[in-house]
């Protein structure tokens, strides 16, 4: 098992996770809270979120995240702790700077 994430990291996490979530919304926005729905609150249809799994796996090197485990994501919230519980557990690793200017497009990082 890995170390367990410093605040900082954590707060990193969310912050990234909830611009990911605001960027790739049917209607993108931002301003994304923890307690946002992505069905519904969000707008999100099973298409757009397939799209932001494959973003969060390939953004947090993440396997394949499976039908049975995806159900229980609903809010930002929810998929926050999931994915720390990933990087937790070895599964995952945060990114580093060069992956989130490419995902968000800024030259010289995040």
């Amino acid at each position: 098992m890995a170390e367990a994430m410093t605040d900082e990291q954590t707060g990193f996490l969310d912050e990234t996770l909830r611009r990911l979530v605001g960027m790739l919304a049917p209607v993108p926005r931002s301003g994304v809270v923890p307690s946002d729905t992505l069905i519904g609150g969000l707008g999100y249809d099973s298409l757009s979120l397939m799209e932001l799994a494959f973003n969060v796996e390939d953004l947090f090197g993440l396997d394949s995240i499976s039908m049975e485990r995806s159900v229980a994501i609903k809010t930002v919230a929810d998929l926050t702790a999931f994915v720390t519980d990933e990087i937790a557990e070895g599964r995952g690793t945060m990114p580093d700077s060069e992956a989130l200017a490419e995902k968000f497009g800024e030259a010289g990082g995040y």
